[in-house]
C-alpha cells in the first residue's frame, strides 16, 4: 500500500508544463477547462506528472470515456484550469 498523503512534482506538457503541482491521488491529475470545453490527463510517474496527450480532449465529445473514468475513480485529482 502506498503511504503517501500527496504526490508533488513538476508537470511536463500541456497547459501546466513546468508548474509544480500536488495531487492527493496516486495516478495523477485530471485538468479541466470547462469554459474552453477541454481537458488533459496528467499521469504520475517517476516523481512527476506527464500529460497523456498534448492535444486536449474535448470535455463532452472526444476522450469522454477516459475523462469520466478518471473523474469517477478515486485515483485522479480533478482540478480546474488556473
Amino acid at each position: 500500500m502506498d503511504e503517501n498523503l500527496y504526490y508533488e512534482g513538476i508537470c511536463f506538457g500541456g497547459p501546466l508544463n513546468g508548474e509544480i503541482m500536488i495531487s492527493r491521488f496516486p495516478k495523477g491529475i485530471l485538468l479541466v477547462d470547462k469554459q474552453g470545453n477541454k481537458c488533459w490527463i496528467y499521469d504520475w510517474f517517476n516523481d512527476s506528472f506527464t500529460v497523456r496527450d498534448e492535444e486536449a480532449m474535448e470535455v463532452y465529445t472526444v476522450g469522454e470515456k477516459n475523462r469520466y473514468r478518471a473523474a469517477e475513480e478515486p485515483n485522479y485529482d480533478v482540478i480546474a484550469v488556473p
